[in-house]
């Protein structure tokens, strides 16, 4: 930015005085008038890769809550399936025993007993 003022009087012998009083301020900028949107478009590709990295974020919450749920579940029916199997052992001892016992008393014979076995 720039100013300049000036004054100036004459006087002639008619004894007229002539006065002359002058300012100018000269100003420039430089800006632009139209950027083409850049600075809106970049602002919304901002927001839109912000929504995405929250979408991809909701994603893997969900994958990993998936995951954790079926490794449970998971656990647990192997849980049910040891202790079921536990079970059938010690339900086939209590046979094998009570044939056992029938056999010492006369009422199976050992190929009752050897199949009992088996089973």
């Amino acid at each position: 930015m720039q100013g300049n003022a000036s004054h100036s009087s004459q006087s002639d012998p008619s004894l007229t005085t002539f006065r002359t009083d002058q300012a100018s301020i000269l100003g420039q900028m430089t800006a632009p008038i139209y950027d083409g949107g850049t600075a809106a478009s970049q602002t919304r590709q901002a927001k839109e890769l912000a929504a995405q990295s929250r979408l991809v974020l909701d994603q893997v919450r969900n994958q990993a809550r998936t995951a954790a749920t079926g490794a449970w579940v998971a656990s647990e029916g192997a849980k049910i399936a040891v202790a079921a199997s536990e079970s059938e052992v010690r339900a086939a001892g209590v046979a094998l025993q009570g044939v056992q016992k029938e056999a010492q008393g006369g009422q199976r014979t050992t190929v009752d007993v050897l199949n009992c076995s088996r089973t």
